[in-house]
């Protein structure tokens, strides 16, 4: 959390640390430390031949954290709230030196999606693809020319049998098949509420 690569810390501030939180610990004790998480795949690099150390293999590179922030962030079907909710928790695979870093701002083109549960929706669909099983939701309108969400068949569920999810156009669709009518369609996901298998 408090290092990397460009802020290493010292012996004495790992102690501190340890020590604002009731472990007392001595230099041996952190080298043994140091061992004992190298051994379990936690690598601890010392720095230019100084006394400060720093986590040499965190989950993902910081390249690639900024990579995913973007994508999230331009993702037009996940709404600006859980879009900043993912940020924020992707912030926590990096130190607090990088984390401002991640905060940088990009232009997007188009409007971000209103629905909030789109990826529990995304995560139910891929269940029922999974276990070949039906899928229940109700389907909205959002561009209407009162500006409310409208939904179709006056509110009645859809029910549908999902194939495939395709992304494109930044846009996620549903390939399903309707047994009423006889046809095969493709849905927009972000359009779908209170999906259940």
């Amino acid at each position: 959390t408090y290092s990397d690569e460009n802020h290493p810390v010292k012996l004495k501030d790992i102690a501190d640390a340890m020590t604002a939180k009731d472990i007392y610990t001595t230099r041996k004790a952190l080298y043994d430390d140091f061992a004992a998480l190298e051994e379990y795949g936690f690598e601890v690099i010392r720095a230019d031949n100084t006394y400060t150390y720093f986590y040499g293999n965190p989950l993902f590179e910081f390249a690639e954290l900024k990579l995913l922030m973007d994508i999230i962030y331009a993702s037009s079907f996940v709404s600006e709230k859980k879009s900043q909710a993912l940020i924020d928790k992707l912030k926590r695979f990096c130190s607090t030196h990088q984390r401002g870093q991640l905060s940088r701002q990009m232009l997007t083109v188009g409007v971000k999606s209103k629905n909030e549960s789109v990826l529990y929706s995304v995560d139910s669909i891929s269940e029922a693809i999974m276990t070949d099983r039906q899928i229940s939701f109700k389907y909205v309108d959002f561009a209407t020319p009162d500006g409310n969400k409208h939904y179709r068949h006056d509110g009645e569920a859809y029910i549908r049998s999902p194939f495939h999810m395709i992304y494109t156009d930044n846009q996620y669709y549903l390939l399903c098949y309707n047994a009423e009518k006889k046809r095969m369609e493709h849905l927009r996901i972000d359009r779908m509420e209170n999906v259940s298998i």
